[in-house]
């Protein structure tokens, strides 16, 4: 029975360590680990047909029978290309890293039995109190045990989860909530300050720490040399609270503005007072009385800083009791080491000695203000020097009067005399000022850094929590963020007590809470998390470009292999023909040229990611996966979040119509003075304009969840539902402010100077299937009761009462692109509200279909409302997202929108978004069931319809039973929209799209809702949210607004794609033209397995002869930016338009036969006698022919492409005089230079003919545009 309940549940009891091993509570965004890394990369890597090909080629040089020409020739290139990929995806994956600690070394306040620690996100487990503040990232799942607020409520914010801007409210579970555990808060807030004190000590070992004190003693130092100037007296006389130089050390500072106890787990109060005693000759007597008198007072309100009375009467002590001559010592040499330190010496002995005293009072009396040291000097020294850094230490930090309280004023006044004898005596006898105070806090501080850990500890009263046994049960976890099903015991003397758990008493992983603290016990951490449960693992993303390289690669490893059997077969079968074969693929193996993928790996890195990073037009843009820029210019379906992708999560109230006169925001001061004529009389009509107006106000700031909240004299205000925040502000601007609400009641202010009072009966929320949200009120002043109704249009129709003007303008609204909302009231009697009372008590006393029952009572209270008005709030959107929505249709580009809001919601923001184009139609899907999905999934595709709308459920249906034939008809549409959609959900339409189209698919979004969507797409685009960068860091490219898309895929993914593939066409043909001629040379001399270029001059031709060039090509814009957005039809033609096809393959392979023939046979018809420079002038051609092809490749020569020509051939000349055995000039040098130029324009004329054809007869749309920009220009 417990090991089934196991898997059912998991048992938290939160004052005992969990049993059970639970994950880490870490993010990881890695692709490897150190141990799988060269593994899968390789794995990867040989996914390639081509390094596989290279590695066969490689592996037979090995063996010297095969090998043709030097080994390092052949061996060397493809290892530099497999490091240097290596290397790459490894710097990606430490970058990964970087960004994944960041994350988890966020710190968190962790509820301890002795206190509060600070500690990182990443060491979180079940069953830790976490103490949360305002605006922190929630860093695991966890149960709310306890709220700042009495009610026990807390909103949080859940965007970054489920992509819902509606803030959620959240309960403490109630037993918890009501412990007295609230000033764990104040305790909290108080540790805010303490990192920036205590973080100078942090991970410091013995080293630094004797730096640092020099350099403190020096500060001191300094700082009493000033102080000397301005007198003893004053320098005693110093003001609690004051600060000596405000520009130092804010630490410091902070030092002695606070009090810190500093408690060593190695020792206690009692044992320094003892030690203390023991070396100042104190008797027992003596310091048992000084220590009543220090615990005295204590207790009284002083400030943390040395009062001078309590200093004089110490002082006085000492000199009663007298220093002995060992202490002295002791004490001396103590100082002299500080002053050996510091630079300087000390001529006075007595001088040391009186400083010592003080020092030595300071510290005493120190510890009566509750600044106690707990370890003795020579526990601080071994504490620092063995290390003790990993002990856990504690701190107690109280609030000091820095203005100086009345306690301390009488003090100084009452002793003022006293203190000023003490002080002169003390300068007559000693010759030397006393230490000031701040130097024992300076002193302790610095003593503390050898001691001080890591993990700091805040001492507090946390018994109450850790006294009662609190247990938690909790489902097992599961990928479900709107479930959850648990129960919390609390066994407290000898009582227990128990109550259920559900979504209400939960937050989940990566939520932000919206209000002040929380406290909350770990229930899931790490993978389990709803959050990462619903986050897909990154995967190795390779673009549509690298298949066809691919495709390409085996065409052309079985053309060489075909060739080698034939030319094997002209050369005869020898005993050893494998021998012969083996060589003449070999051979012909540049027809796959090694360089090819290096080449773009490189364009990659180096150009295509710095182009895009270092684009104005789109600041803040990262490139995070570099291997892909390509699919930026082939996309076809666009999937956008909404919340923070298309809007700005910023609502704001439009329009108000109430039946006859619709008022904008423009016509405030209208409605504010016909709210005030309505409040100076007794008796309004019901029926007159400005009684409906006033109701309808009254109705808006009292029917809402908004809760008002008060920080720093500025209101503000939290709610569920971003909606609701709108209208409340609002009716605060018309004059009718939300002044509190509670679970209780309703306080409204009207006009500055009213205000109403309303007791709330029952409070019925809004849900997705009722679409409604209403209130049952009681008037304080007059007992009437109200019931106010809000909801969506489709539901508020058939329960407000009969009207001929509701659905025209909700119609005219939505048109707008508002958000709609439908308001009526309804008055009861008495007798009415104590008939619904009665019915409502008993339904929720049912025990079978207790839900219905109620929602039946409620339908009867729903029944002929008065209608008030109608609402507008607009959405914000992002800056240019229409713009770039109409952009994106017009190159092709079809958008889908996938968002946790309402239906209703989504379509507003369609509408207004222009993602929906007024003359078109759409549909809603909704359906229960399977028969009712494919029937509503059949009768759609028969209708012309250009969108259609479906909700989360729906979406499931046709997810688990007909996702192809959904996919297929929704991929045909203009647009789509999926609501109430999840992670997974977000995950599968992306995954099933990419599939099941074979189109490219991009993904945008910036939640960590988002994550699984982005890394399933071909292309995730992450943009950086408000409330955090999870979508940014997992995705491919990031981004600040939705708008840099268009520039994204029209200008650098048309250019990215355009220049790869130009590159691959161009690598290819130079590596075809070799093994054409490699070919034709075989042929002439007995088909002989003979290499005709061997040596350097094979690395020169990849990578010195015909380089610079080449990265002309990657250089090249065939159009200017602004007709990239001017016309965007051109990024359509090239996504229709393979630059890649099987016929520009052919093309090219034809070229390169063409002039490769065309090269060899010239040159032994030119050069018959000339044999033995063949080399050289056959290479001399096939240089001179590639430099040509690469200028009749760009659309337009620059100075750029000259300088690289230029350059390239330089080059290749000087190559004659360092590689002389290897080019040798033949004897005629005139008749060689002739023949060469003659050789090459006879090769290159067939590319010149197929450019001539296609720039006049079958011109591109780029061409026109060229064309047409030129003749502007001209005609100007």
């Amino acid at each position: 029975m417990k090991k089934q309940e196991d898997v059912v549940f998991r048992t938290i009891t939160v004052s005992k360590p969990i049993k059970h091993t639970y994950p880490r509570n870490i993010i990881r965004n890695q692709k490897y680990s150190w141990y799988s890394f060269p593994f899968i990369v390789l794995l990867n890597q040989f996914r390639h047909f081509f390094n596989v090909y290279f590695f066969f080629v490689s592996f037979s040089q090995l063996i010297k029978t095969y090998r043709v020409g030097p080994l390092i020739s052949n061996i060397a290139p493809w290892f530099f290309v497999l490091f240097l990929t290596l290397g790459k995806e490894a710097v990606d994956d430490i970058q990964r890293y970087v960004r994944d600690k960041e994350a988890n070394s966020e710190e968190y306040k962790k509820v301890t039995r002795d206190g509060i620690m600070v500690v990182p996100s990443s060491t979180l487990q079940v069953g830790d109190l976490i103490v949360l503040e305002k605006n922190q990232r929630v860093p695991a799942d966890m149960v709310i045990l306890k709220t700042h607020e009495e009610e026990g409520q807390c909103f949080i914010r859940t965007d970054q989860l489920d992509g819902e801007t509606d803030w959620k409210l959240r309960n403490a579970a109630a037993s918890t909530q009501a412990q007295d555990t609230a000033h764990l808060f104040k305790r909290s807030k108080e540790m805010t300050g303490m990192p920036s004190v205590m973080g100078s000590l942090d991970n410091l070992d013995e080293g630094p720490v004797q730096g640092l004190d020099k350099e403190v003693d020096h500060e001191l130092d300094d700082e009493f040399d000033e102080e000397k100037d301005r007198g003893l007296d004053q320098g005693l006389d110093h003001r609690p609270g004051e600060r000596f130089d405000e520009g130092k050390d804010d630490g410091l500072n902070r030092g002695v503005d606070r009090e810190v106890d500093y408690v060593s787990n190695e020792g206690s109060n009692e044992g320094l007072n003892e030690n203390l005693d023991k070396k100042v000759g104190l008797g027992s007597e003596q310091g048992a009385n000084y220590k009543s008198e220090g615990r005295s007072k204590h207790g009284t309100n002083q400030s943390s800083d040395i009062n001078q009375g309590t200093k004089r009467e110490f002082n006085q002590g000492l000199s009663n009791a007298g220093m002995n001559e060992e202490m002295n010592e002791e004490v001396s040499k103590e100082k002299r080491s500080f002053a050996e330190r510091d630079g300087k010496t000390s001529t006075d002995g007595s001088n040391l000695e009186t400083n010592v005293k003080t020092t030595r009072s300071n510290k005493n009396v120190s510890e009566k203000n509750n600044k106690s040291i707990n370890t003795d000097r020579s526990s601080m020294n071994k504490g620092g020097a063995d290390g003790s850094s990993d002990e856990i230490h504690e701190v107690e930090v109280h609030d000091m009067d820095v203005a100086g309280g009345r306690d301390e004023q009488d003090g100084n006044e009452n002793g003022s005399k006293d203190d000023d004898d003490q002080k002169h005596k003390n300068t007559n006898e000693t010759g030397a000022r006393s230490e000031h105070p701040r130097s024992t806090v300076i002193k302790i501080e610095r003593s503390i850094r050898r001691t001080t850990s890591k993990n700091m500890l805040v001492k507090t009263d946390t018994s109450e929590l850790f006294n009662s046994d609190i247990v938690i049960y909790a489902d097992k976890p599961h990928k479900d963020i709107y479930n959850f099903i648990g129960r919390l015991t609390v066994n407290r003397n000898g009582g227990t007590s128990a109550e259920p758990l559900n979504l209400d008493n939960v937050i989940w992983m990566n939520t932000v809470l919206a209000t002040q603290g929380v406290i909350g016990c770990v229930i899931y951490t790490g993978k389990e998390t709803r959050a990462m449960m619903n986050t897909a693992q990154p995967r190795n993303k390779f673009g549509k470009i690298e298949e066809e390289i691919n495709y390409y690669s085996i065409l052309l490893c079985v053309s060489s292999v075909i060739a080698a059997c034939i030319f094997l077969f002209f050369s005869g079968i020898s005993a050893r023909f494998d021998v012969n074969l083996v060589r003449f693929i070999i051979i012909f193996s540049s027809v796959i040229p090694i360089s090819l993928k290096v080449t773009i790996d490189v364009a990659r890195m180096f150009f295509y990611s710095n182009s895009i990073m270092k684009d104005q037009d789109i600041p803040g843009c990262i490139v995070r996966n570099s291997n892909i820029p390509e699919e930026l210019g082939r996309i076809t379906y666009l999937l956008s979040d909404k919340t923070g992708t298309l809007t700005r999560n910023e609502m704001e109230m439009r329009k108000v119509h109430v039946g006859t006169i619709c008022y904008t925001t423009e016509l405030n001061n209208e409605i504010t003075e016909i709210i005030r004529k309505k409040m100076g009389r007794k008796h309004r009509r019901a029926r007159d304009l400005g009684s409906k107006v006033f109701e309808l106000v009254r109705a808006l700031a009292l029917c809402h969840n908004v809760t008002p909240v008060e920080e720093d004299g500025k209101r503000s205000y939290q709610a569920s539902s971003p909606d609701e925040i709108a209208i409340v502000q609002w009716c605060e601007a018309v004059g009718m402010v939300l002044e509190k609400r509670t679970k209780d009641n309703v306080e409204i202010c009207i006009l500055g100077d009213t205000v109403k009072r309303y007791v709330i009966l029952h409070v019925f929320p809004f849900t997705s299937d009722t679409k409604r949200m209403g209130v049952l009120l009681r008037d304080e002043d007059t007992d009437e009761v109200l019931f106010v109704l809000k909801g969506a249009d489709t539901v508020m129709r058939t329960i407000v009462e009969k009207n001929d003007w509701l659905d025209e303008e909700v119609d005219n609204m939505a048109r707008e692109g508002l958000r709609t909302l439908v308001i009526g009231v309804k008055r009861l009697k008495a007798d009415e509200y104590d008939a619904f009372e009665s019915a409502f008590r008993q339904a929720n006393l049912a025990i079978n279909n207790r839900n219905e029952e109620v929602q039946r009572v409620v339908c009867s209270l729903e029944r002929n409302l008065k209608l008030l008005g109608l609402t507008g709030v607009e959405d914000k959107l992002q800056e240019n997202v229409n713009q770039s929505l109409e952009n994106l249709r017009n190159a092709g580009v079809k958008i889908w929108m996938l968002t946790g809001d309402k239906v209703e919601t989504a379509i507003s923001i369609s509408i207004s978004s222009r993602l929906f184009l007024k003359r078109n139609r759409y549909e809603v899907l909704q359906v229960t069931s399977r028969e009712d999905a494919w029937q509503q999934l059949s009768m759609v595709k028969e209708k012309m319809i250009n969108y259609v709308i479906i909700d989360g459920r729906s979406l499931q249906i046709m997810i688990d039973n007909f996702m192809s034939e959904f996919i297929k008809f929704a991929a045909t549409l203009d647009a789509v929209v999926c609501c109430r959609c999840t992670p997974t959900q977000k995950a599968l339409v992306a995954r099933n799209l990419r599939m099941l189209t074979s189109h490219r698919v991009a993904c945008i979004g910036d939640g960590g809702n988002d994550v699984s969507m982005i890394t399933e797409a071909n292309v995730g685009i992450g943009i950086v949210g408000k409330e955090g960068n999870q979508a940014s860091l997992a995705a491919d490219f990031s981004i600040l607004k939705f708008s840099d898309v268009t520039t994204l895929f029209f200008w650098h993914g048309r250019n990215c794609y355009k220049g790869t593939a130009k590159l691959i066409q161009f690598i290819i043909h130079r590596g075809t033209i070799i093994s054409v001629m490699q070919g034709i040379f075989s042929a002439v001399f007995l088909f002989s397995p003979i290499a005709l270029y061997q040596g350097f001059i094979m690395v020169g031709y990849v990578c010195i002869y015909t380089m610079c060039p080449m990265w002309c090509i990657i250089l090249d814009r065939d159009v200017s930016k602004e007709n990239c957005f001017k016309y965007p039809e051109l990024y359509k033609e090239m996504v229709h338009t393979k630059l890649l096809s099987a016929s520009s393959f052919a093309s090219w392979n034809l070229i390169s036969f063409y002039q490769g023939s065309v090269i060899m046979i010239a040159t032994f018809f030119m050069f018959k006698h000339e044999l033995l420079s063949i080399v050289s002038i056959t290479f001399s051609c096939l240089v001179l022919n590639e430099l040509l092809v690469v200028l009749l490749m760009v659309s337009s020569i620059n100075r750029w492409m000259i300088l690289s020509q230029v350059v390239s051939l330089i080059a290749y000349v000087l190559s004659f005089v360092f590689l002389r055995s290897e080019l040798r000039l033949p004897s005629d040098f005139k008749y060689f230079i002739g023949s060469v130029a003659l050789i090459s324009l006879i090769a290159i004329a067939f590319s010149v003919a197929e450019r001539l054809y296609l720039k006049y007869l079958r011109p591109p749309s780029y061409s026109k545009i060229q064309n047409a920009n030129l003749g502007s220009l001209t005609g100007k």
